[in-house]
């Protein structure tokens, strides 16, 4: 009975914690957010706009929206200028991950190249491939090479 009691307390206290400091998306971590900077623009922190496509991460309008659907950024912040700080970016980042973050290559770790996938393909297609296109493929080079991994 005490254990059980325990148990529930240290769920309400995590998800306090959860509630208070923000979103934590297993296996993204600095090294990921950087692979995902460098997959999208090469990291370029003066990327601006292309295309509909804003700041390092070359986030679009409709990732932006999804990324602050359940989780609304702190103050009034806008597409362009969000995307276009680095800070602001990660944290829509983030929260693209916690809604969208699954294993899209199907080898049973969800990790930053799942995130990699899920980034450029948009989460409900993240299982698409990374080498349709030459930005795909630049993209999917760039990600490899960061992360380590073999191939994707």
């Amino acid at each position: 009975m005490r254990s059980s009691v325990l148990l529930q307390l240290f769920v309400i206290f995590s998800l306090k914690l959860y509630q208070i400091y923000g979103i934590y998306v297993s296996n993204l971590n600095s090294a990921c957010y950087q692979c995902l900077c460098v997959a999208a623009s090469g990291c370029d922190l003066e990327a601006g706009c292309d295309t509909g496509f804003c700041g390092p991460y070359k986030i679009s309008k409709s990732y932006f929206i999804d990324a602050t659907k359940d989780t609304p950024l702190e103050g009034k912040q806008e597409f362009e200028s969000c995307t276009n700080d680095l800070k602001c970016a990660k944290k829509l980042v983030t929260n693209y991950m916690a809604r969208y973050g699954q294993d899209c290559n199907d080898d049973g770790v969800t990790d930053c190249l799942d995130f990699g996938m899920i980034s450029y393909n948009g989460g409900p297609d993240c299982r698409h491939s990374l080498n349709k296109t030459d930005y795909s493929l630049l993209y999917g080079n760039r990600l490899i090479g960061c992360t380590g991994h073999a191939s994707l």
